[in-house]
């Protein structure tokens, strides 16, 4: 958990920032920095001195403060601080942009070296790029507005009105708040409904990768990685949130690879990953007692580095253990005849005993325990059984049980039909969004849009959503259920 104290000192009627101590794990401890010119040799403490930079931060912290405390029946448009109203925002804007000495002694830098306050505040309109004014928001899903502490002579603030009064007496001049894309958790919710859909896409995760052929060859793993970064991109663009389960980012490179590209997307709340528990620290627990000595998953569940490069993701948790739901939906699954074929193959002299090819299926699950039900465990428990059965069917199987266990749990659309990479068959009713027939129909109706799709940085994604919608293409139409 990230924590943050910010202490005031009042003179006459004007206040300034004095002190400030963060706490994190990823910084392995706290920073304390202080306003002055001198560091104490051998402490904690960096400097600062008041600049507008420091106004912007002790504004936009103040006002998410003030935020958190107003009853639940206030408007919940996330609070940040906008250039047109004061210049402290571009001023720290500017700073997140260059990353003084100041802002790095306040927030530190992570395991990786990268800076926190790049977790920590989210930019519209970054320096300026485009007309218009600049915003500066705070990450809620990074620092919750409930963890930060305000102090002021000594005292704690913990009241509405003496917030706003030290608001004021800062210098900062209070606007009017806007409806942000840049929610994301519970205290930012946005005001209004979402309306488009959300999907769930299954064309990053590692084993749907495996059995399309990546890793096969250099050219096809370029072809298949080219297919996957466009399809992402269009799925940012057409629907309102892309979901993508936890541990396809933890254990498909190519999955962290384009999902980090995004970043800015997912701060937005445009990106979120499922896992079936409510932090990531549980998640990586749990994966990690799924996975015997030695194996290259444990060893990635217990990585620290693995755990603070995700943990800037919103989390969606489901209410039922992964694991669990697919040996359910398995051994459901198994007493249907196309299921069975699905895994045991359609000819030869496996099928020529129902019962007892449902009873040597079923045996298999069970004998995997509370392993992660993977074709790899269930590979060795079939060969117990003298039964030997292809690990892609296998995996082919359990990749359409573990995705229709989300797309139903969670009461998502489908977003998939590449070229490349298989698509998944999931259970139930929703509604099935082809890649294929969209993108082809933004290549030939609107190239331009399909052009700068292609060539944008990924922060420009968000704009580009308004020019899409206004043309009228979206996830409204090329859709099957």
């Amino acid at each position: 958990m990230n924590r943050l104290l910010l202490k005031f000192r009042s003179e006459s009627s004007k206040a300034q920032l004095e002190e400030t101590e963060f706490h994190s794990s990823l910084i392995g401890g706290f920073l304390r920095c202080c306003r002055g010119q001198h560091q104490p040799r051998g402490s904690h403490s960096g400097t600062f001195h008041w600049t507008n930079g420091v106004l912007g931060v002790s504004a936009l912290l103040l006002k998410a403060k003030i935020h958190s405390l107003l009853p639940t029946e206030f408007p919940t448009d996330a609070p940040g601080i906008c250039s047109d109203i004061s210049d402290s925002a571009s001023a720290l804007d500017s700073s997140l942009a260059k990353k003084p000495k100041w802002i790095l002694d306040m927030f530190g830098l992570d395991g990786a070296d990268t800076p926190m306050c790049q977790r920590m505040f989210l930019r519209r309109n970054p320096e300026k790029k485009r007309p218009g004014p600049v915003w500066v928001f705070l990450n809620a899903s990074f620092l919750n507005p409930v963890d930060i502490s305000i102090w002021l002579d000594g005292r704690e603030l913990s009241d509405v009105l003496g917030l706003e009064e030290l608001l004021c007496q800062i210098g900062y001049e209070s606007g009017p708040h806007i409806p942000s894309p840049m929610t994301a958790g519970a205290v930012f919710a946005p005001a209004q409904p979402r309306k488009k859909p959300q999907v769930l896409i299954s064309f990053l995760d590692h084993y749907i990768l495996e059995v399309s052929g990546y890793g096969v060859s250099a050219t096809r793993d370029r072809l298949i990685e080219e297919e996957c970064r466009q399809a992402l991109r269009l799925a940012l663009l057409v629907f309102d949130c892309v979901y993508v389960p936890a541990v396809s980012y933890v254990q498909s490179p190519l999955c962290k690879r384009l999902l980090d590209e995004h970043r800015s997307q997912a701060r937005l709340g445009a990106i979120k990953l499922i896992s079936d528990a409510p932090t990531w620290r549980e998640f990586f627990d749990v994966r990690r007692g799924e996975y015997t000595r030695g194996s290259k998953e444990r060893a990635l569940y217990s990585s620290l580095e693995a755990l603070s490069s995700v943990e800037e993701f919103p989390i969606c948790a489901t209410e039922m253990d992964t694991t669990r739901a697919i040996h359910r939906e398995w051994l459901e699954g198994i007493q249907g005849s196309s299921f069975r074929e699905q895994v045991l193959g359609s000819t030869g002299p496996a099928l020529s005993d129902p019962e007892r090819d449902a009873g040597i299926l079923k045996c298999a699950a069970e004998d995997i325990g509370s392993r992660a039900f993977i074709a790899r465990h269930l590979g060795e428990s079939l060969t117990k059984q003298n039964r030997s059965v292809p690990e892609s069917r296998l995996t082919r199987a359990i990749c359409d049980l573990f995705f229709s266990h989300f797309r139903s749990h969670i009461g998502l659309d489908v977003f998939d039909t590449l070229a490349y990479v298989q698509a998944v068959r999931t259970r139930g009713s929703y509604r099935a969004y082809s890649y294929g027939e969209m993108i082809r129909t933004l290549r030939s109706e609107h190239p331009q849009v399909f052009h700068e799709m292609l060539q944008c940085h990924p922060d420009d994604l968000w704009n580009l959503r308004k020019d899409v919608a206004s043309l009228g293409f979206g996830a409204g139409r090329n859709s099957s259920v």
